[in-house]
């Protein structure tokens, strides 16, 4: 039926990116409210969790369950056993992995960034391609990539990690034009784009510079009250918001509605950096 749908974690298609075995299990119900995935230790002595701590911005928070089997975790230096039934929850910044103390250890893994709606990216879809990534088959990978594409998913980190292949495989247009889809799905994916090395052969062409260039290079969202002070005065705005057709708090309702500051970025990131040293100041003070 429509409303729910029912499998056992031994249906779900097995995955693997050359690390840890896994199941798709979001991908596989197309949930879009969470993140949610099966990782599985084929032996004993397996890793099971690969080693990370969501250390970048906007990085989950995740809750891991032992569903079968018996895992010990190393959290943030600290080592414990962790037999089925046993919950483990990480915040962003906590370094973590987990082995498997027997065969078949599995654990469901949960995650969402704090505060944030949930935003489906992909990665998962873009695992099996991985081993062929790092072995630097670029080609292979974006021609495998690409068949993944076919249907145009509304997932962001997938259209970028073929992009980056792409790029190093020499297809300019085909990277270009999915480095654009992947903005167009999702703005997290914009910074990404100044220092990864992934982008470095297609970085000087106009077209990166234009439709995908780096955040310096577009202006920041409008969320500064500089513009709504000077639209009611009838000034104009220094970034061109058009304070003649939005009105004052033309700013504030221009971000409602998803639309951009249009005009000059680095007087927009300048200001923005100095309103974020004041509020890191304010909060220094009340803690």
């Amino acid at each position: 039926m429509d409303g729910y749908a029912v499998a056992h974690v031994d249906e779900i298609a097995e995955m693997d990116d050359g690390r840890a075995p896994m199941r798709a299990v979001r991908h596989h119900f197309g949930i879009t409210a969470f993140g949610v995935n099966v990782w599985i230790a084929r032996e004993s002595g397996a890793r099971v969790i690969n080693e990370h701590d969501e250390s970048e911005p906007d990085s989950n928070e995740e809750l891991y369950l032992v569903l079968r089997g018996r895992a010990s975790f190393e959290v943030d230096g600290e080592q414990f056993d962790a037999p089925a039934g046993t919950f483990v929850f990480v915040r962003p910044g906590v370094k973590r992995t987990a082995f498997g103390e027997g065969p078949d250890t599995t654990i469901i893994a949960v995650g969402g960034v704090p505060g944030k709606p949930y935003e489906p990216g992909g990665w998962e879809l873009f695992a099996p391609l991985r081993p062929l990534y790092e072995a630097g088959d670029y080609a292979q990978a974006a021609d495998r990539g690409r068949e993944l594409l076919a249907g145009d998913p509304p997932y962001a980190d997938l259209f970028y990690n073929v992009a980056c292949c792409e790029s190093l495989a020499g297809q300019k247009d085909q990277a270009i034009a999915h480095l654009r889809r992947a903005i167009e799905l999702s703005e997290r994916t914009r910074p990404f784009l100044e220092g990864d090395s992934d982008l470095d052969p297609i970085r000087q062409d106009p077209a990166f510079k234009e439709r995908a260039g780096p955040v310096r290079q577009r202006c920041h969202p409008c969320q500064l009250r500089a513009c709504d002070k000077r639209a009611a005065r009838g000034g104009a705005c220094p970034r061109r918001c058009q304070p003649g057709r939005y009105g004052a708090g033309g700013c504030r309702r221009a971000r409602r509605r998803g639309r951009r500051c249009r005009g000059l970025s680095n007087l927009c990131l300048q200001v923005r950096r100095r309103q974020l040293t004041a509020a890191d100041a304010r909060r220094q003070t009340s803690d």
